[in-house]
């Protein structure tokens, strides 16, 4: 019996020591290095997604409660590009499991870190991408059983004998050092994206988070992802609430979404109701500079800012609705609605704004020294657009008719108060549409004190013919409202009426006004007019002519002027300045294309003078730096005519016809245009 007894302890003691042994070991969690097995798990790889799989570094596995395995340098191969091209590499990836949830059935992983990370996504010319694998396709009875495994019912989550491994959780997400690289031969774009440390975690009965942190196209972002429990996205009827935020080039980004996906409409219909229950759908974007972003999205962007954006939204699959819409640009705020359609045989999406404003600043929207056609032209009929310096990126402008195509639009905007500077100009409205790459904004009208403003343009961009088409009436608008904005406190004033109409084919979208056709047609009524104050040459042609006509004695009744235009040649239909002592007309040209104003001016005075020397002006040079003055010969004839002025004088006093002082009905009689004859 005693011996019984020994042997039964003995036993004891060695079947306590086989149990406990493995449950020490797994305990301790000691690594074995099955650097061996890499060249058999290679070549299975391999097989499994279509093209090569290469481990040249260590392998280990650690058994344990918490099963560790270690990958050291992956390199996955590239089978479309150079020999050695490779499409990802990496350098070491970890990912730990739990032992115990893993033999009930449950996935639950403690953690997943990866280093040194490298993608490179290239779409070659031949049209194969670097990312497409050709994995082989199951077989027939394999496909079959597939379909038939899918359309099994789902089983209960508590159900866990019944069913395969389902995952549970993820408690640590740290991915360090990756480097996504996109290519695409056939245009040249390139897109780099660096993820400096990726930290994560879907932790079960804990909502999911993630962020990133790192550099798209060289900008520093900050990616901050929050989401619903796991439980709901892994439920019979997955459905996922999320969370994004964005910051980038002084911008930032943030997105509600509840996101489901069901089996019939009757599920769908549900996802939709408890979305707009849960008011889970909104948006919200702030840039200080929208021009910042251009580097991001490779379109030359306005400077514009700060910009915010904040809306509700209604999603669904074709259809995309945007409420409670609130967008403030400086200091104007818009506000309305938006429609965002994405039919699958459009060939572009299609956006339609409703939009009103109760103080629409025009400040606001002008961004200086930027231009939809990029860089402004130098004068000249052969402009530079030097890059600016440090600039070293290729932007498409707005004006490209690539990126005219990308969207169908179509705006509409009632504001209540039009602002320039601080000056109301009324309220008005504004309709505005880009369709299939063609711009029309047809009208925008802004009712000013005692008069109107009306504006139509057209404008179609194409690789070798770009069509403009622009019509402006402006009826008694105060040319004081420009003056003091570029010169506060000045006494420049007048009443501007201003008939504008001109079509145009350029081969080039810069060069527009050098190829056109039409007719300006202005009145103005000036108020100490001032050369100098506006950056504009017609208004400082006349600013600068008028001293040497008028002696500046004189009251300016009106200046008017009508023009034809004719290929980019202006030239003069009727010129008149009429002041209360002198009435001058002349002839004037422009070349749009030389970029050169030429003029001759005669004045005549209202009534007989013993020296009326009316010497003619003439006017000459660019639009920017002209000169105004008399000719020799100009002054010659003057001297002549001062001399039979004493003779002629007694005769012209009793029978010549005197002109009236305001000049209303000359300046009446000129702003009409009549016929010219054949």
């Amino acid at each position: 019996m005693r011996l019984l007894r020994i042997v039964a302890i003995t036993l004891g003691i060695l079947l306590a020591i086989a149990v406990a042994t493995p449950l020490v070991l797994l305990a301790i969690g000691i690594q074995l290095d099955v650097s061996r097995f890499a060249s058999r798990i290679a070549p299975i790889a391999s097989e499994a997604i279509g093209r090569e799989v290469r481990l040249d570094g260590p392998l280990y596995v650690v058994p344990s409660y918490w099963p560790t395995l270690e990958v050291h340098g992956l390199h996955v191969a590239d089978p479309f590009g150079e020999p050695g091209a490779e499409f990802a590499s990496l350098g070491e990836a970890r990912i730990v499991l739990s032992l115990v949830p893993f033999l009930l059935g449950s996935i639950e992983i403690d953690e997943i870190s990866a280093e040194r990370v490298r993608l490179n996504l290239v779409r070659y010319r031949s049209g194969r991408a670097s990312w497409a694998f050709d994995v082989a396709a199951p077989d027939q009875a394999a496909g079959e059983a597939a379909q038939e495994k899918v359309a099994e019912p789902l089983p209960e989550r508590g159900a866990r004998a019944e069913r395969s491994y389902v995952f549970g959780n993820l408690e640590e997400l740290t991915l360090r050092d990756i480097a996504v690289h996109y290519r695409d031969e056939s245009s040249g774009d390139q897109i780099d994206l660096v993820v400096d440390e990726c930290l994560g975690a879907a932790a079960e009965g804990e909502p999911i988070r993630l962020a990133l942190e790192g550099r798209f196209q060289s900008e520093p972002f900050l990616l901050r992802v929050g989401a619903g429990h796991i439980d709901d996205l892994l439920s019979e009827r997955p459905k996922l609430p999320l969370d994004l935020e964005l910051e980038i080039a002084d911008a930032s980004l943030a997105l509600g979404l509840e996101l489901g996906e069901f089996e019939d409409s009757a599920h769908a219909e549900e996802a939709a109701e408890y979305a707009r229950a849960a008011g889970r759908y909104w948006l919200r974007f702030e840039s200080e500079n929208l021009g910042r972003l251009s580097p991001l999205v490779g379109i030359d962007l306005p400077p514009l800012g700060p910009v915010r954006l904040r809306a509700e939204a209604e999603l669904e699959p074709q259809h995309s609705r945007l409420t409670e819409l609130h967008l403030e640009v400086g200091k104007t705020i818009l506000e309305g609605s938006a429609d965002l359609l994405g039919e699958p045989d459009a060939p572009r999406p299609r956006a339609t704004f409703d939009l009103t404003s109760k103080r629409f600043r025009i400040d606001d929207f002008q961004a200086e020294g930027w231009s939809l056609l990029g860089q402004e032209p130098e004068a000249g009929p052969n402009p530079s657009t030097p890059a600016v310096e440090g600039d070293t990126e290729e932007r498409q402008v707005l004006a490209d008719p690539a990126v005219m195509r990308l969207l169908d639009a179509r705006v509409t905007v009632g504001v209540d108060d039009v602002v320039l500077g601080d000056e109301s100009l009324g309220g008005g409205e504004l309709v505005a549409s880009l369709e299939e790459g063609r711009f029309e904004l047809d009208p925008l009208v802004v009712r000013l004190p005692g008069g109107k403003l009306s504006l139509s343009i057209a404008f179609e961009p194409g690789p070798s013919n770009t069509y403009g088409h622009i019509h402006l009436e402006m009826k008694a608008f105060d040319l004081g409202v420009l003056a003091r904005r570029a010169q506060p406190g000045t006494e420049m004033g007048g009443v501007l009426d201003l008939d504008f109409e001109i079509e145009t084919h350029s081969p080039e979208p810069a060069h527009l006004m050098e190829y056109a056709n039409g007719h300006i047609d202005l009145s103005l009524v000036p108020e100490n007019l001032q050369a100098g104050i506006l950056d504009m040459w017609a208004v400082n042609l006349v600013a600068s002519v008028l001293p040497l006509v008028t002696g500046g004695e004189s009251q300016v009744n009106c200046v008017v002027g009508l023009f034809d235009l004719d290929d980019g040649m202006l030239t003069t239909h009727s010129l008149l300045i009429d002041t209360s002592r002198i009435q001058v007309r002349g002839e004037a040209t422009a070349d749009f294309k030389a970029q050169r104003v030429e003029a001759g001016l005669q004045p005549r005075p209202k009534s007989p003078q013993f020296f009326s020397l009316g010497t003619p002006i003439q006017v000459s040079g660019s639009f920017r730096d002209f000169g105004v003055g008399v000719s020799a010969a100009d002054l010659a004839g003057t001297v002549i005519r001062g001399v039979t002025d004493l003779a002629t004088f007694p005769f012209r006093f009793v029978f010549s016809k005197r002109m009236s002082k305001d000049g209303a009905e000359a300046c009446a009689t000129a702003r009409v245009r009549t016929p010219v004859p054949d």
